[in-house]
């Protein structure tokens, strides 16, 4: 590339002496190839010169716009490398029993790059053990914000709000976000109890009551989340209107799990009509992304029985 550009370069160069050279005559030669008057020749010889320059400046364009993003990803790529440094020195740190040293090696980590997973997850492990559960709790939110649904971080994160509950008991939401992030690494005995004192300290919560029908659902105990699944509606109901039609969905999937299908039938046509499907069932319980809490099974037996019901 650099030698084209030289090359249009040099033409250019020979182009501009070209023009200068042929001012007088009453005609000119292009390269000694065409005659033609001078007004002509000057216009021709100007337009070879302006299609050589702009050809000259896109490539000097293109070679300086590959020069600029390489240097970036090598700055990026330095960048990257120079937190993993530092990662590694903070936890040979840990390893030693310096959490000082550790947390400075970390926050540079996380100066050099600010999405560095591993930093953020280990800050947060130090904040907790600080009595920082606050802090903790943002840096491991933003560690799983990076790098969704990892278990390590989904139980650190369930720590954190144990430990936040525990510093203000009567705060729900620690409790029923400790009790949320242990449903998401399977531990559904364990979120019970988190969940169940979320639920004492405020009953009027859609989310605590939504959580526990999750848990109690897992736990096949498909009663008790009908009965939270329909306290929640409730409590949805009053305060929104979109988003409502998931927990008809995971109402309904109870419902089918207890064999009561007109109960069923009717949650899923209550969804349907929330979600503005004008659609058969059939093709809702194929096409929505709700239906993703169905089973095969289930989705073939209420689509088969509601579908009898509205063709």
């Amino acid at each position: 590339m650099r030698a084209a550009a030289a090359t249009i370069f040099v033409f250019l160069l020979v182009t501009v002496g070209f023009i200068i050279l042929n001012l007088q005559p009453a005609t000119i030669s292009i390269f000694g190839l065409v005659q033609m008057t001078q007004p002509l020749g000057v216009v021709v010889s100007i337009a070879f010169f302006g299609g050589a320059l702009i050809a000259y400046l896109l490539i000097e364009g293109a070679g300086i716009l590959r020069s600029w993003r390489e240097r970036n990803r090598r700055k990026v790529s330095k960048a990257s490398s120079d937190a993993d440094e530092e990662y590694h020195i903070g936890l040979e740190a840990i390893a030693r029993g310096e959490p000082a040293a550790a947390r400075e090696a970390l926050e540079r980590a996380l100066d050099d790059d600010q999405d560095h997973v591993g930093a953020l997850f280990v800050l947060g492990n130090l904040d907790r053990e600080a009595g920082d559960s606050e802090g903790a709790i943002q840096r491991h939110i933003t560690a799983n914000a990076r790098r969704p649904g990892t278990p390590a971080i989904l139980w650190a994160l369930a720590e954190d709000y144990a430990q936040a509950a525990e510093l203000d008991p009567k705060d729900h939401e620690y409790s029923e976000q400790q009790g949320y992030a242990l449903h998401l690494v399977g531990k559904f005995q364990e979120a019970l109890a988190p969940l169940d004192r979320a639920v004492e300290l405020h009953d009027t919560c859609f989310n605590a009551h939504h959580y526990r029908a999750l848990v109690k659902a897992a736990l096949d105990d498909h009663r008790g989340a009908v009965d939270d699944l329909t306290k929640a509606v409730e409590l949805y109901a009053e305060n929104y209107d979109e988003g409502l039609a998931a927990y008809h969905y995971e109402r309904a999937k109870a419902y089918l799990e207890l064999g009561e299908l007109e109960r069923a039938k009717s949650d899923c046509e209550e969804a349907i009509r929330l979600e503005n499907l004008a659609v058969l069932a059939q093709a809702v319980f194929l096409k929505s992304p709700r239906v993703q809490i169905l089973t095969p099974e289930l989705k073939t037996k209420i689509a088969a029985y509601i579908r009898k019901e509205i063709e």
